[in-house]
C-alpha cells in the first residue's frame, strides 16, 4: 500500500512544480531587430535589448554594451575612381 501513496506523492509534486512554472514562465534574454536601409546592406542586430529605424540604423544592448550600427549614406560605398 505505500508505493501507492507514495505515486500520489510525486503526482502531486509534479503538478505543483508544473504549476509553479506555469505561473512564472522563464524570461527570454534575447531580441532580434532590423531594418531597411535605401543604401548599403539592411542590418540584423540581437542582444537583450534593440530597436531600429528604417534608412537610418539599430541601437543594442549585449553582455559587452550598447552599441550603434547605422544605415550607409548615399556615395558612402562608392569607389574613388581617379
Amino acid at each position: 500500500m505505500k508505493k501507492i501513496y507514495s505515486l500520489y506523492a510525486m503526482g502531486i509534486g509534479l503538478a505543483l512544480a508544473s504549476a509553479i512554472v506555469l505561473a512564472n514562465p522563464p524570461t527570454v534574454f534575447a531580441a532580434d531587430c532590423n531594418a531597411s536601409c535605401q543604401y548599403g546592406s539592411n542590418i540584423y542586430v540581437s542582444g537583450s535589448t534593440c530597436s531600429c529605424t528604417d534608412n537610418v540604423g539599430c541601437t543594442f544592448t549585449n553582455s559587452q554594451g550598447s552599441f550603434t550600427q547605422n544605415c550607409a549614406k548615399k556615395g558612402d560605398d562608392d569607389l574613388l575612381i581617379e
